[in-house]
């Protein structure tokens, strides 16, 4: 009995102990390696400035910079410019080029050339363009969300097409049946100095990202790179649009004296345009004061228009009279125009 019971007693202490000396080693084990892990291993710096980094992508709100107060900001970015119908015309003399007097001397002779009955037309189609697009801005920021902003923006369009007129009234569609060789018109560039006041609404959250839509009206300083060229057949025989209105001889004279005649002109043309404007994009706070602006915007303008006289009408000055009493002027026109645009900015909040 006393056996039995020693028996008993002796192995319980033994699978105790046995169970501790376990427990003891695995806590050291641990414990050395939560000590490397935390003082000595470069991961783990590595792992814990990742997390810092993280989290300040993601919980400061973006509503920490939407306190009260003025901002500046600048960007730069693109613009995509659509299709732009051009129409012209211009008084040169709607009976022909045979009521020109310096191509025919006895042109007053003729009744029909000393009425008022005088203008050409033409259109073209070029097709879209890109270009550059900065912008300058200065705005306040109110308690409601709102913000009230004027932005400069500059946008140059390289269109830089030459393409032949499609059609014309008056002589214009005589004349472009076999009369002329060449006859068309070239746009460069559009460019336009804008000036609008914008108004925004901004939705905040607890991000750093800030989206907003935003309205704006103003207007542009606009310059067209403008070019036409009307160059005749260099064969009298090809000169058409003078046959049957004027006697033998003169028509003979008027043929031979208008083959291989220019109308050129190549100018800046300049118009002031009324626009409005949607905004939309979203920013994204880099510190409490400094934010990242990613911003789109469609801008209509009202339609483009300007006049001018030709550098050279039939090869002479650009006037039907010697005595320079007939000038002839041509007049330009689009329908309204647009662009598209995006950019980004950096914006600063005071």
């Amino acid at each position: 009995m006393t056996a039995r019971k020693k028996t008993a007693h002796t192995s319980l202490p033994r699978r105790h102990n046995g169970y501790v000396r376990a427990s003891n080693r695995n806590q050291d084990l641990s414990s050395q390696t939560n000590t490397v892990w935390k003082s000595d291993c470069p991961r783990y710096r590595l792992f814990v400035a990742a997390l810092v980094i993280l989290a300040a992508w993601t919980t400061t709100p973006s509503w920490a910079q939407e306190a009260p107060g003025f901002y500046l900001g600048s960007g730069l970015g693109a613009n995509l410019a659509p299709a732009v119908n051009l129409a012209g015309e211009d008084n040169d003399h709607s009976m022909g080029s045979g009521c020109d007097e310096f191509i025919n001397p006895n042109a007053t002779q003729y009744d029909f050339c000393n009425l008022g009955n005088r203008g050409d037309s033409w259109n073209n189609r070029f097709d879209g363009a890109a270009g550059i697009l900065a912008n300058a801005v200065v705005g306040y920021r109110l308690r409601n969300r709102l913000r009230l902003e004027v932005e400069y923006f500059y946008r140059d369009s390289e269109y830089d097409q030459t393409d032949p007129v499609l059609g014309g009234g008056g002589s214009i569609a005589d004349k472009l049946a076999a009369e002329l060789q060449r006859a068309e018109l070239r746009v460069g560039s559009i460019t336009s100095h804008n000036l609008f006041g914008n108004f925004y609404f901004d939705f905040p959250n607890r991000s750093h990202f800030t989206p907003y839509i935003g309205l704006g009206i103003g207007g542009g300083f606009a310059d067209m790179d403008f070019g036409a060229l009307w160059a005749r057949n260099l064969n009298p025989a090809h000169i058409t649009s003078v046959e049957g209105k004027f006697n033998r001889d003169d028509t003979e004279a008027i043929q031979s004296r208008l083959a291989g005649t220019t109308t050129s002109v190549q100018t800046e043309l300049n118009d002031t345009l009324l626009g409005f404007q949607v905004l939309f994009g979203v920013s994204r706070a880099l510190t409490d004061a400094v934010s990242l602006d990613v911003r789109g915007r469609w801008t209509n303008f009202s339609s483009f228009h300007d006049s001018g006289s030709y550098e050279r009408l039939r090869s002479h000055e650009s006037n039907l009279r010697v005595d320079g009493s007939a000038p002839v002027e041509y007049q330009q026109s689009t329908d309204d125009t647009e662009l598209f645009g995006i950019n980004v900015a950096i914006r600063y909040q005071f």
